[in-house]
């Protein structure tokens, strides 16, 4: 909700990234190795939420397949 406020409180924490011509080659291949970085560890991160998604709908349907197989409870 307060996507707005990404790229202010991302420059008040690690400053503003600066323009290919005010960055020495090696910054500009630090940010990009570090940008890569962060980009497959997202990826990876997304990628394990839609397992833990999976498996939550794979339980809620076993729940509820054993909860339709279970004999009802004696009264």
């Amino acid at each position: 909700m307060n996507v707005p406020t990404i790229t202010t409180n991302y420059q008040t924490l690690y400053q503003t990234v600066p323009v290919p011509q005010n960055a020495s080659p090696q910054t500009r291949d630090l940010i990009d190795m570090s940008d890569a970085a962060a980009q497959a560890a997202m990826k990876r991160a997304i990628a394990i939420d839609a397992i833990a998604d999976t498996e939550m709908q794979a339980a809620d349907r076993i729940n509820t397949e054993l909860g339709q197989a279970a004999p009802a409870p004696l009264r």
